[in-house]
């Protein structure tokens, strides 16, 4: 800096040098007022932003339905699931829905009107995963309707869009640690089933895994069948060895190859881990 003032003196007339100083110190006084009361303002603004958002939150349902929610939040973090009718706060319902719940607990911001229905239909879905008969899609049908070919005694059980297809990177050893998911549970045929705390993939995976395409992921008696914009991906349940859900996503051990990570929308990673489940126990 000392420096570049001597080469500007010897480059600039000492008049002219004067009147520079005369104007630019106070110009860059008031450049830096003018800064530092747009941060204030800005700052001002996001402490604003954030009271009223701590108001919404604080009031968006009375205070029964805050605690009922709050439980049932824990509940699909913890990867339970429960039936719509054994909740004790929805006795006396005629029917369970969208405007039932709101009514209930006095949810009138259309800002938060899908937040009770998305946690109890979340964990009746699962629970239904859990305890429906399986009922699968002949190999005609599948055809007719998603225009895939199936073997002869192939069923389709269940189909989820939108998922996004990751495969480990070649260069990249797969290290990320599964915090919170420290339950192990047995199935039998070799398999496993990571459980517990349930969070996102992201902040572990970071430029480990790269993203192969989007698409629609069938799963059937035989087979996990990834239909994506640009490949496909197959793998056969007799090669799947364990099973690692978080919160978005899976990852599926297989007998051969690197571990492919599926991210879903929604609940549907709780949903495919629990219809996988099923198949091998079935």
């Amino acid at each position: 800096m000392n420096a570049l003032l001597v080469f500007l003196k010897l480059q600039i007339p000492e008049r002219l040098w004067g009147i520079i100083l005369m104007v630019g110190i106070p110009l860059l006084i008031v450049l830096s007022i003018v800064m530092n009361i747009n941060n204030a303002i800005k700052k001002r603004r996001q402490r604003k932003d954030q009271q009223l958002k701590a108001e919404l939150e604080k009031d968006w349902a009375n205070e029964k339905g805050i605690q009922f929610f709050n439980r049932l939040a824990k509940m699909i973090n913890q990867n339970e699931s429960q039936r719509m009718t054994d909740h004790i706060e929805l006795q006396g319902l005629d029917s369970i829905g969208e405007s039932t719940l709101n009514q209930r607990f006095e949810v009138t911001n259309p800002k938060f009107r899908l937040r009770l229905w998305y946690v109890v239909s979340s964990l009746h879905d699962r629970y239904e995963m859990e305890v429906k008969a399986l009922q699968g899609k002949a190999a005609h049908e599948v055809e007719a309707e998603e225009g895939i070919n199936l073997g002869a005694d192939e069923l389709l059980y269940e189909k989820f869009e939108n998922c996004e297809w990751y495969e480990l990177r070649r260069s990249r050893q797969r290290t990320f640690g599964y915090h919170g998911l420290g339950i192990r549970i047995p199935l039998g045929g070799g398999m496993s089933y990571r459980a517990g705390q349930i969070q996102s993939i992201e902040p572990q995976t970071k430029g480990e895994y790269q993203f192969d395409g989007k698409g629609i992921l069938y799963v059937t008696n035989l087979r996990i069948i990834f239909i994506g914009q640009s490949e496909n991906k197959v793998i056969s349940l007799s090669a799947i060895l364990d099973l690692e859900q978080f919160k978005d996503s899976v990852v599926i051990g297989k007998s051969r190859g690197k571990k492919p990570l599926i991210r879903f929308e929604m609940d549907d990673a709780a949903l495919f881990s629990r219809l996988i489940i099923k198949l091998f126990k079935d």
